[in-house]
C-alpha cells in the first residue's frame, strides 16, 4: 500500500491549526494580508494589516504580532511577498538585511 490511512495525513486544517490555535494563534478566515511591517509598540515586532476578502466594502484592520509565519504553498502568499518587497518596501530584500 502507498500512501497514508484514512485521516491519518497532517494537513493544514486538520492538524496545523489546531495546535496553532492551541498554542494561542488566533485564527482569522476569509481575511487578505495587504501589509507586514515592523510594529510601533514595544510588546509587537510586526504590524499586519489585513482586509476582508469577500465582502464588497473592504475595510482594513491592523493587528500586531510578536511573530509571522509565512505558507508558501497558501493562495496569494508569493504575490504578497513580492508585493512587500519590491512594491511598499516593508519587507527586506534579503534574510541577512533582515538581521
Amino acid at each position: 500500500m502507498v500512501g497514508c490511512r484514512y485521516n491519518a495525513k497532517n494537513t493544514l486544517t486538520k492538524n496545523y491549526l489546531h495546535f496553532a490555535e492551541k498554542n494561542g494563534a488566533e485564527i482569522k478566515a476569509e481575511m487578505e494580508v495587504t501589509d507586514v511591517r515592523p510594529s510601533t509598540f514595544d510588546k509587537a515586532r510586526y504590524a499586519v494589516t489585513y482586509r476582508d476578502s469577500t465582502k464588497l466594502f473592504k475595510q482594513t484592520q491592523t493587528v500586531h504580532a510578536k511573530n509571522v509565519i509565512f505558507s508558501a504553498s497558501v493562495m496569494g502568499t508569493m504575490k504578497l511577498l513580492l508585493n512587500l518587497r519590491d512594491v511598499k518596501g516593508s519587507l527586506p530584500q534579503t534574510v541577512a538585511e533582515a538581521r
